[in-house]
């Protein structure tokens, strides 16, 4: 048994789990347990099998040739590999796909974007289409001196005052060997996210971010050329549904309405914009044209 600790939860498993801080605590101080087992096939006894699958606080999710997850209660995982799966692609989607519905399930909201803190007190959280930039964007900065606190998967909550926090989530950022040419980043000492493609893990060392901190900006990376804007009323709720993370599996886990109250509570709190690249460019250099 192995523990870890990540967004701000005990984790034990049965897998090695690089990517996590390592952990010391007894079993029975664990939040989250991911352990190998039996996968059901079907959650509705009349439903066909699917690749997802969801009832109530249950998730069940098959990715071919990789494993099958079972998601429960925002407290477990258990995944049974598909044959000839290799461990890096089952760990691509454990802490992707698997850890969002977790997360979604524990009740907070998920963005799919990366959060940066310059000042080491608060975040602004960078969110954007696929291919927008904001792992590239991450990476700049952590080369400039800033903290990492979130890569990919973003975990919002509410504390006792209600003010938006967000939970730093393990110390890495993912980037593609063109993003790391260009950012001088050598990438023959590290890790390859699985074996297939050219993206790496670029660890954070000293700059993780592991402690909560305010969030005060969420800022939409636009690919399009349109003109730096400040999102008010309604299109801070839409941008925000925009960019949550795996928003499909809130509507089949039934948490719409509960997760559509907290994203109304979170655009009262935060200022939205929506920047393009040129501006990102003037501050953040030609990094961003990938």
């Amino acid at each position: 048994m192995k523990t870890y600790r990540a967004f701000g939860l005990n984790f034990i498993s049965d897998l090695e789990i690089p990517e996590f801080l390592s952990g010391s605590f007894p079993r029975e101080a664990a939040d989250v347990e991911i352990f190998s087992g039996p996968v059901p096939q079907i959650l509705n006894k009349d439903a066909e099998p699917k690749r997802l699958q969801a009832r109530g606080n249950q998730f069940l999710m098959h990715i071919k040739n990789v494993a099958r997850f079972w998601i429960e209660g925002g407290k477990r995982i258990t995944y049974q590999l598909d044959e000839n799966c290799d461990l890096d692609n089952l760990r691509l989607f454990l802490l992707g796909s698997c850890i969002g519905a977790l997360m979604q399930q524990r009740g907070h909201i998920v963005l799919h974007g990366n959060a940066i803190s310059f000042d080491g007190k608060t975040c602004q959280v960078f969110v954007g289409d696929r291919g927008a930039g904001k792992s590239t964007l991450a990476a700049w900065h952590f080369k400039k001196g800033a903290y990492i606190l979130a890569d990919d998967i973003c975990v919002i909550h509410f504390n006792e005052k209600g003010t938006p926090y967000v939970i730093p989530s393990f110390p890495q950022i993912k980037l593609w060997q063109e993003s790391a040419d260009l950012l001088g980043i050598y990438t023959s000492t590290l890790r390859r996210i699985r074996p297939q493609d050219h993206k790496y893990a670029l660890p954070m060392n000293g700059q993780f971010g592991k402690d909560p901190l305010p969030l005060t900006d969420i800022i939409e990376i636009n690919t399009k050329h349109v003109t730096d804007s400040d999102a008010i009323g309604v299109e801070k709720l839409h941008l925000l549904i925009r960019h949550s993370y795996r928003h499909h599996f809130v509507r089949m886990m039934g948490y719409e309405d509960a997760y559509s109250k907290q994203l109304i509570k979170l655009a009262g709190q935060v200022t939205i914009k929506r920047m393009n690249r040129i501006t990102l460019e003037n501050s953040a250099g030609p990094m961003i044209e990938v």
